[in-house]
């Protein structure tokens, strides 16, 4: 008798391959026409999933949406990880104020015409909420396709997408507060608030504590040299990785703040150490990758339900709720450009509102999270998830349009430059780029100043005796 003498167990492994290999597939394919990959990734789920084929049996759904969700916290985590303070400073007040109005606007869009359709007013918010987020890693990939990610204007975009990720997980953890009827208080409105803000704070005494920590355990003189290897040194970091991962969104989810700010922030601590970004990609990248598609697949796709999708009450709420995103995304808009000339203002209100339509994955994660908690029904989850699907095809052909408006804006494409010339200028943004999937180990780091003369990194030239 053999592993597979009864051919009824090769059911559930091969169930798992079709979904991971529909998935790659689909998400290929979306991508060729310069749509995210994402859209295809929640079309595989939705195909293999309970309301279509049926693909999957109720244990291998449960185990998919596990590693899916593992996958969103990652993303999460990556999310932080990208974050630069640097960037933060230079864009300053107006960054923030464009995420404000930009998580702000999509809620109350949302919220009025989910409450003027008849639905609850939590649920109405918290569809508005999952409307708010102008995911980082979206945007990041938006800008890096058109070469805007080291200009002004990509700072500023990806700043306020960064801020708005933040804001909207402390909405997402205050609804979340409001839970049971019963307990409605001015503190259950205001915990999840005061708790994130303390979370920030902590995070940021957290991330100093860490760098001295991370500066005696790698000592000056052995730090990235033959002592100590790169390998050796990557393995740490990502160990160090996990354990504050782990420990932040358990600390987070204990005084009821959101779980998934506790994971950005997480991330969030590391992203100033010297080449943090690139170890984790060196390490991560393949099991980020598929535990993403996974999410999108099992988590998101198999999840929504087939009957209320195709009422015509949902695609009908789902069109409409898809304007009322992008309305309040493109009012945005108004902050990204200075008044005079107006000739520009009006161009860079377009092209800002434009690049921050487009939603991404944390637009589902808190859509999903909002279904899992009981804050929205099916009905208005599926009236989301078009809206979200709809936004996210949308936003990227609305800004490669608006940018015929100001050409000007997309550097010209410079000449390749040498491996050695590259990695000196990698990273001109202050962004460590969490996109471009390369397994180069080559150190030769852009680090802050600081840094790199306290950790002592130095590029030694070797040679042979």
């Amino acid at each position: 008798m053999g592993l597979f003498a009864d051919v009824s167990a090769l059911y559930d492994p091969l169930s798992v391959a079709a979904t991971l290999s529909l998935a790659w597939l689909l998400s290929n394919v979306v991508e060729l026409i310069r749509l995210p990959g994402l859209i295809g990734e929640v079309l595989a789920g939705f195909l293999l999933g309970p309301f279509i084929l049926n693909a999957c049996s109720e244990t291998i759904r449960s185990g998919l949406t596990t590693a899916g969700n593992i996958g969103v916290m990652l993303m999460v985590f990556e999310g932080g990880l990208s974050m630069n303070s640097e960037v933060l400073r230079q864009v300053g007040v107006r960054a923030f104020v464009l995420a404000f109005t930009g998580t702000l606007l999509p809620v109350v869009t949302g919220w009025l015409l989910m409450w003027v359709l008849g639905f609850p007013l939590l649920e109405s918010v918290a569809c508005g909420t999952a409307l708010s987020s102008t995911a980082i890693a979206f945007t990041l990939r938006l800008m890096q396709d058109v070469r805007m990610l080291p200009t002004p204007t990509g700072q500023l975009i990806t700043a306020a997408a960064m801020i708005d990720d933040v804001l909207s997980l402390v909405v997402l953890a205050m609804l979340q507060g409001l839970q049971d009827p019963s307990n409605i208080n001015a503190w259950a409105i205001l915990r999840p608030l005061v708790m994130s803000l303390g979370i920030f704070i902590l995070a940021l005494v957290y991330r100093i504590g860490l760098m001295k920590l991370l500066l005696v355990v790698c000592p000056r003189s052995s730090f990235l040299t033959n002592k100590l290897r790169i390998s050796a040194t990557g393995n740490f970091l990502v160990c160090m990785m996990f354990i504050s991962l782990v420990g932040w969104t358990l600390f987070a989810a204990a005084i009821h703040s959101t779980p998934l700010l506790g994971t950005f922030m997480a991330g969030l601590a590391f992203n100033s150490f010297p080449k943090s970004g690139q170890f984790w990609e060196t390490h991560m990248a393949t099991f980020v990758t598929w535990c993403g598609r996974l999410f999108f697949t099992a988590t998101v796709g198999m999840a929504v339900p087939l009957d209320a999708l195709v009422e015509k009450s949902a695609i009908l709420y789902g069109l409409l709720l898809t304007l009322a995103a992008i309305l309040g995304k493109f009012l945005s808009g108004l902050w990204g450009g200075k008044l005079r000339p107006f000739s520009d203002y009006w161009r860079l209100t377009v092209i800002v509102g434009t690049a921050m339509v487009g939603r991404g994955e944390l637009g589902f994660v808190l859509a999903s999270e909002s279904l899992k908690s009981g804050l929205v029904e099916n009905q208005s989850y599926s009236a989301t998830v078009w809206a979200l699907v709809l936004a996210t095809i949308l936003g990227p052909i609305m800004f490669r349009l608006s940018l015929k408006l100001k050409p000007d804006l997309i550097p010209p494409i410079e000449p390749e430059a040498s491996q050695e010339e590259n990695s000196g200028a990698a990273d001109a943004s202050g962004f460590v780029d969490l996109q471009a999937r390369q397994p180069e180990t080559k150190l030769a780091v852009e680090a802050p100043a600081g840094v790199a003369a306290a950790v002592g990194i130095q590029e030694q030239a070797q040679s042979p005796g």
